[in-house]
C-alpha cells in the first residue's frame, strides 16, 4: 500500500474548512461534483468522473461519503481518505440506458439518508453537472433547497499547505526537466511531433525521484503564423530556419502543477523577435515584484502593461491566474481591475503571452509562490529567448 499524499490531519482539516463554509451559507449537506475537489478532500486519483458520481459532504459529523461507478469502487477504496465503508458502488444497469442514469441513483440516495427536504449545496457551475441532470435532481428532489457553492471549495483550495507546495516544487523540477528536452530536439528539419514526443516523455518520466503522473496537452505552435495562436500543439511540418516556435506545458506531480512557458527561435531570430521577447521579460519582472501580500491581482497586470504599453505592445487578455490540482483553480486571476487580494501560500502561474501584435509572437511564464513578504518563482529554466541553430 503506497504511503498517503497528505496526513488524515491535513485532510480532516480541509473537509473541516469546507463544513465551515458550507454551514455559515446555511447549508446542511454539499454534492461535490467536480473532480479536482474531491481529490483535495479524499485523495481520490482515478480518471472516473466520465459518469454521475459525487461526493456527499453532510455538514453535520457524517463522514463523506463517495458514489462512484461499481468498476470504480475498489479504486476510491484506494484513496488516502476514503474507507471502504464510505464508497458506494453505482450499479452498472444505470450506465449507458436511455431510461436512467446515475442522478437517478444519486437522488435516490439522498432521500435514503434523509436530506430530501433539506438545504443542498453543489457546484452547478462545474462541468460535470449537465443542465439535463440539474433538471433532473430538482424534479426528483422537489422539497429540497438548493444553494450554489460554485468556486466556494476552489477558493479553499488557493492557498496550499507546506505538503502541497512541495508538491508544487516538484512538478516545477518535471516542468523544467521537460521543457528542456523538448527545446533541446528543436531544430531545422526535425518534424515537429519528435519534439512533442520528447517533451510528453518527459513530463511522464519526470526528474529523480519525483515521477510525473498527468501529461496535460501542451501548447506548441511553431511558424510566423501559427504562433500567434496561443493553444495549438506541433504539426506535421518539420522545424525550418526562422520559424518561432511557443512552448507552454504543466509539469504535474500527484495531480499538482506547475506551468511554464518559453519561446524559441529556429536560426537567428529577427530583430522584432528579440524586441518583443525583451520587453516581455522587461514586463515580467515589473509583475513579479507587485506580487506580495495584500496587493490586488489587478496591480499585478497593470505593473506588466506599465511597460510593454510605451513600447508599442499590448496584452488584451489576463496575465495569469492561480494554479493547482489539475492546472486552472479559476480564482485569483490578473486582469485589470480584478481586486483578489494576495495572500501568502497562494500559487500564481504568471502568462506573459504576447499573442496580439502584428507581426509576431512569443510566451514566457513561471509559476509563483506567494510568501509572506514576497514571491518566489519555481521554475529553474534561463529566463531567455532560446536560439536552436
Amino acid at each position: 500500500m503506497p504511503l498517503p499524499l497528505f496526513s488524515d490531519i491535513e485532510y480532516r482539516a480541509r473537509t473541516e474548512s469546507v463544513r465551515a463554509a458550507l454551514a455559515a451559507r446555511g447549508a446542511d449537506v454539499a454534492l461535490v461534483f467536480s473532480a479536482a475537489n474531491t481529490f483535495y478532500l479524499t485523495g481520490y486519483m482515478a480518471g472516473s468522473d466520465y459518469t454521475p458520481q459525487v461526493l456527499i459532504v453532510p455538514v453535520g459529523a457524517d463522514r463523506p461519503i463517495f458514489i462512484t461507478r461499481d468498476m470504480d469502487a475498489p479504486t476510491a477504496s484506494l484513496a488516502d481518505h476514503l474507507d471502504d465503508d464510505q464508497v458506494v458502488s453505482l450499479p452498472e444497469s444505470y450506465i449507458g440506458v436511455a431510461d436512467r442514469d446515475g442522478f437517478d441513483f444519486i437522488c435516490d440516495r439522498m432521500k435514503s439518508l434523509g436530506y430530501a427536504n433539506r438545504r443542498i449545496a453543489l457546484e452547478l457551475g462545474d462541468g460535470h453537472l449537465s443542465g439535463a441532470s440539474w433538471d433532473k435532481m430538482k424534479a426528483l428532489l422537489p422539497d429540497a433547497a438548493f444553494i450554489d457553492i460554485t468556486g466556494m471549495i476552489a477558493r479553499i483550495r488557493t492557498v496550499k499547505s507546506p505538503a502541497e507546495l512541495t508538491y508544487m516544487r516538484e512538478a516545477a523540477r518535471i516542468a523544467d526537466g521537460a521543457m528542456a528536452a523538448a527545446i533541446a530536439r528543436i531544430a531545422p528539419g526535425v518534424p515537429q511531433r519528435e519534439a512533442g514526443a520528447e517533451l510528453i516523455a518527459a513530463l511522464v518520466r519526470g526528474t529523480g525521484g519525483s515521477g510525473g503522473d498527468h501529461a496535460y496537452h501542451p501548447n506548441m505552435p511553431a511558424g510566423i503564423h501559427r504562433v500567434r495562436a496561443p493553444h495549438l500543439a506541433w504539426s506535421e511540418d518539420s522545424y525550418k530556419s526562422g520559424d518561432p516556435v511557443n512552448i507552454e506545458l504543466g509539469g504535474s506531480r500527484h495531480r499538482y502543477t506547475a506551468g511554464l512557458s518559453r519561446s524559441v527561435s529556429v536560426g537567428k531570430p529577427a530583430q522584432d523577435h528579440l524586441d518583443l521577447h525583451s520587453a516581455t521579460l522587461d514586463g515580467f519582472a515589473a509583475a513579479l515584484a507587485v506580487v506580495k501580500p495584500g496587493e490586488p491581482c489587478g496591480k499585478v497586470f497593470d505593473a506588466f502593461s506599465g511597460i510593454i504599453t510605451p513600447r508599442g505592445y499590448r496584452k488584451g487578455s489576463r496575465l495569469g491566474y492561480s494554479i493547482g490540482i489539475d492546472w486552472l483553480e479559476g480564482t485569483a486571476s490578473m486582469q485589470h481591475g480584478d481586486r483578489t487580494i494576495l495572500v501568502p501560500n497562494m500559487t500564481l502561474h504568471i502568462v506573459c503571452g504576447m499573442w496580439e501584435q502584428e507581426r509576431i509572437a512569443c510566451i514566457f511564464s513561471e509559476t509563483v509562490h506567494v510568501t509572506d513578504t514576497g514571491a518566489q518563482t519555481l521554475a529553474e529554466t534561463p529566463r531567455i529567448l532560446f536560439v536552436r541553430d
